[in-house]
């Protein structure tokens, strides 16, 4: 009887291990056969961009396309640079031309001598500029000097045979005589150096910006126009600062009067306001094109 359960035993144990090995192989066949496509499919996610980097690394086309695209690019860069330097460079031919044009325009009607700067601030001490023309050109000492027409920037202090130093109004301690249009008032224009004019009047003179400022020495000079004014209440003056147009560095073209300046009396000062003020008021205007009223008498002749 013992020996008959032993065997039952063993058979029973060989048969529980027999069926655990069965199940297991069942399940695993159910998870390769329902779980391949899921495996599948990850499988081929993760080797996707392995395969498309291996095909693209092969393909030598995709290398001479992007080299070629790379070349393209560095070369529409560096045309697109040159074109930059290329439209600045017209840019300041053209800004030059349109200065020499006013230059020898107002030379020809007020016979003046066209100039080059060669040296300028801040190559030259305080403000002082080195034009190329001298005694054989005809330049004066005492000569006035103009940029762009009407603006009187200084007088010709020092004349060489080829070249000559202009000294200019805004240098430090040169003092001028100017009429103030707005106000109408005279009063004295005090340069302060780096191309900058002063001009200090009493706090109850009504001084405004873009108040034009005038030579009454010249029968035809425009100093500036008012950029700034300086007001504090608790002062007795006020200050007004003329600025140039151009700065001292970019001057490249000046005209200079063939004669010298003289002094003039009071009233041939009020005669060239009168005459600058009506210039300055005055516009060119074709007769076609402007309207103006005839004339008559009382009895309508």
């Amino acid at each position: 009887m013992q020996s008959f359960l032993s065997k039952k035993k063993g058979s029973y144990h060989r048969n529980s291990k027999v069926g655990k090995t069965i199940l297991i192989a069942v399940i695993a066949l159910l998870v390769i056969y329902f779980g391949r496509g899921l495996i599948g499919a990850t499988i081929s996610t993760i080797l996707r961009p392995l395969y498309i980097a291996e095909n693209t690394l092969s393909d030598s086309t995709y290398f001479s396309d992007r080299e070629t695209l790379r070349e393209q690019i560095i070369s529409l860069e560096g045309e697109l640079r040159e074109r930059g330097v290329e439209s600045e460079e017209l840019i300041r031919l053209r800004n030059e031309n349109e200065e020499l044009r006013g230059v020898l325009g107002r030379s020809e009607e007020e016979d003046r001598i066209a100039v080059s700067v060669i040296a300028q601030p801040p190559y030259m001490p305080y403000d002082a500029l080195l034009i190329d023309a001298g005694s054989r050109d005809g330049i004066k000492e005492g000569a006035v000097v103009y940029h762009y027409g009407d603006r009187a920037v200084g007088l010709v202090s020092k004349v060489f045979e080829r070249s000559a130093l202009v000294t200019l109004f805004s240098t430090p301690d040169v003092e001028t005589t100017v009429y103030i249009l707005g106000p109408d008032i005279f009063t004295t224009a005090y340069g302060v150096g780096d191309g900058t004019v002063r001009v200090s009047v009493p706090q109850d003179i009504a001084l405004s910006e873009e108040d034009i400022v005038i030579l009454p020495s010249l029968e035809t000079g425009v100093l500036g126009t008012i950029t700034t004014v300086d007001r504090v209440i608790t002062e007795p003056e006020q200050h007004g600062y003329i600025v140039g147009e151009v700065s001292l560095q970019s001057l490249r073209v000046l005209a200079v009067s063939r004669e010298v300046t003289t002094s003039v009396s009071f009233e041939e000062a009020l005669l060239n306001i009168e005459a600058e003020e009506r210039r300055l008021l005055t516009v060119p205007v074709p007769e076609e094109v402007i309207i103006e009223v005839a004339t008559t008498t009382v009895d309508g002749i």
